[in-house]
């Protein structure tokens, strides 16, 4: 069956149209997708305003301010990304800054040294490094990464700073670099990884050595040598499925393992065993003045370990009642003749525990707040638009559909995908696969109303839900595996009793990733992709109808033969045509009764984002029996005669959801928009 070339129509702000050819300079007829429609207005794009803002601390730091003190550093995701510096004695803020290019919306590390720290932000392509220099009270730019870059890895995930030599280790092929300051010359080591574990996540040097520690899948413990480059691998017992972080006492190098927080003696090459205090895995690490000493925390306690003595023992600060929710990576720093900890909350609150005073202070937030990245969007059973953020501190927007204002919750850190089954909204959550269920016949209250509705991590491996739908009653949730692991699943929730069955592998080793019903059967498309750091088995994605009744896969296309991801389906109120768009942008129509694709379409958009499916996405509108879609981050319209018309690319577009009156509801990376059809 032939790819159709379509002519593609380009909206303009003025509201005049004008035509453009997409692919063959002769286009095909188009197929009728529908009965013809009114003719559709111009239209026009509507702000309403900032979606979410919060301050958003994932990645912290401290060091020496080289006027005798210590400074503590935060990064707050957002758009923009937000650098502060602030006061351990008295939780001030004393500097702040913010990174003027938006797309870096992830911090991704803080380092301090002697007079300033080095950290790092980044986006999905790229990592800008920066230099803080407190007696200046300046931030200069280092470096970048990323594609035709030095360094050529989008993700730098650790630095590590060495007098004029800063050594990195990267995301993805967890490949390591030196760079040299002075010079700019960058040193490749290669990848840690040789077992195909595309994260480097420990990072720490003891003497000449880097000691790497990787994952996903088995995690394997590298040293490399900055000398000659040697790598030599650390044999683990029982290898853990990532090594997240590495801690240093002296020679000793501490590694989270299975059960126990593993002691390495790097001089003699031999681990120690049956550790006081060691039996218990480490969730972070920290290094004060004392070079001996490596605090970590377990649970509600921190605790030291003594490289001379070899033994852990707990500083009393589960004593205090302090809450250990949501508290960032664990900071050590000398004050007169000891070590005082420090951490902070993701919320930006500072809590401060002297061991020898046995004190524990809470300073409130001084991190400078953003607005959030808006991830998804959906329709509420009472009618209103709601929006989910990404990697967030735990928030929510819902639109009041009448008087389009934008109201803030409390709610959950990711909302992957949005969706109404009675009277109940379900919003999933990455990571673990969480469904939560919000009863909107009652007042939201976070962690009560919405409660935990289920979880598909454990042990069905579900990670990431792409889409959910109401499927006569049920939930119906579109998942994509954890990292490291092949096989999505198709779920079906009871969302009045939270029982649940999980449908693995509807097509082998692929994911699925959109889900909509018709009259007793769900319609899934499946991407070939699995969880990070997997490699497909398969080169198609496919179309599969599921029968409800008897629980089974009864028909299984290549929709688009080639084309990797269906990211998006969707049916026409009354017809037998089910639509759906590849990643690719091919759209293509399936007829339901005779389970045959019936025509492709060429959508002449360029794809942009994770392959794997959260765009495009495609919402059908009665009002003009038409399909408006986002994709690329290109806001377009397909018409019932298939003419395709680009009516704004001038955003970053996320996705898109239509009201009942045929209201179209746009989110960009932080701010929802509605489109006036006219």
């Amino acid at each position: 069956m032939p790819v159709l070339h379509l002519t593609r129509r380009r909206a303009l702000q003025t509201g005049l149209v004008t035509t453009a050819a997409a692919g063959l300079a002769a286009t095909a007829p188009a197929p009728a997708l529908a009965s013809p429609p009114g003719r559709p207005g111009s239209g026009e794009l509507v702000d309403l305003g900032i979606a979410m803002e919060s301050v958003n601390v994932r990645l912290t730091g401290s060091g020496p301010d080289g006027a005798g003190g210590t400074s503590l550093y935060a990064l707050s995701d957002g758009t923009p990304v937000t650098f502060s510096v602030i006061s351990p004695e008295t939780g001030k803020r004393l500097f702040s800054w913010s990174l003027p290019d938006e797309s870096l919306a992830y911090g991704a590390g803080v380092y301090g040294i002697e007079g300033g720290a080095y950290f790092t932000a980044r986006s999905g392509s790229a990592t800008a490094l920066h230099f803080y220099d407190h007696a200046e009270q300046s931030v200069t730019h280092i470096t970048t990464s990323g594609s035709g870059q030095p360094i050529a890895n989008a993700v730098i995930r650790n630095v590590i700073p060495d007098g004029d030599t800063l050594y990195f280790c990267c995301y993805p092929r967890s490949e390591v670099y030196a760079l040299d300051l002075s010079s700019g010359e960058v040193r490749e080591f290669g990848p840690a990884s040789d077992n195909g574990g595309e994260y480097a996540w420990g990072f720490t040097k003891i003497g000449g050595a880097l000691y790497v520690g990787t994952g996903i899948g088995t995690g394997q413990l590298v040293a490399i040598d900055t000398e000659t480059g040697q790598r030599t691998e650390i044999e683990l017992d029982d290898p853990p499925a990532s090594i997240a972080a590495l801690g240093t006492a002296g020679p000793l190098l501490l590694v989270p393992l299975p059960g126990r927080t593993g002691v390495y003696d790097t001089t003699s090459g031999t681990w120690h065993e049956n550790l006081p205090g060691m039996d218990q895995v480490a969730s972070a690490f920290a290094s004060g003045g004392d070079p001996a000493l490596s605090y970590f925390r377990v649970e509600e306690e921190f605790w030291a370990f003594d490289a001379d003595s070899l033994e852990a023992t707990p500083l009393g600060f589960a004593e205090h009642g302090v809450s250990t929710s949501s508290l960032r990576a664990l900071e050590a720093f000398p004050v007169d003749d000891h070590d005082v900890i420090a951490c902070f909350r993701q919320d930006g609150e500072v809590i401060v525990f002297d061991p020898s005073a046995d004190e524990v202070s809470v300073h409130d937030v001084a991190v400078d707040s953003a607005p959030v990245i808006a991830h998804s969007i959906g329709l509420g059973p009472d009618r209103n638009v709601w929006v989910g953020a990404y990697l967030s501190a735990g928030v929510i927007a819902t639109v009041d559909s009448h008087s389009r204002e934008i109201t803030q919750l409390e709610g959950p850190e990711q909302g992957d995908a949005i969706a109404a089954v009675g009277p109940y909204l379900m919003v999933s959550k990455y990571p673990n696969g969480v469904v939560y269920r919000y009863d909107a016949r009652e007042p939201w209250e976070w962690d009560s109303n919405p409660d935990t509705l289920a979880t598909l991590i454990s042990p069905h491996l579900q990670d990431r839900i792409f889409e959910m739908t109401d499927a006569g009653g049920l939930l119906a949730a579109a998942s994509i595996p954890e990292y490291g692991h092949l096989g999505g699943a198709l779920s079906l929730i009871d969302p009045d009793t939270g029982e649940y069955d999980v449908y693995r592998d509807v097509v082998a080793d692929q994911g699925v990733s959109t889900v909509v019903h018709r009259d007793g059967i769900i319609y899934a498309g499946t991407t070939i992709y699995g969880g990070m750091s997997t490699v497909p088995t398969t080169t198609d994605g496919h179309l599969v109808e599921f029968d409800l009744d008897s629980r089974e896969v009864t028909s299984t296309i290549v929709p688009v033969p080639g084309d990797e991801t269906v990211s998006t389906l969707c049916f026409e109120p009354e017809a037998s045509t089910l639509v759906g768009v590849t990643y690719e942008s091919n759209l293509f129509t399936y007829d339901i009764t005779t389970h045959e694709v019936t025509s492709v379409i060429e959508l002449g958009i360029t794809p942009t984002g994770a392959t794997w499916g959260r765009s495009p996405t495609l919402r059908y509108r009665k009002h003009d029996r038409s399909f408006y879609g986002v994709g690329g981050q290109t806001f377009f319209r397909v018409s019932a005669t298939g003419e395709v018309t680009v009516l704004d690319e001038e955003h970053a577009w996320k996705s898109l959801t239509i009201t009942a009156r045929g209201e179209i509801y746009l989110i960009d990376d932080n701010r929802v928009h509605i489109y006036d059809v006219g």
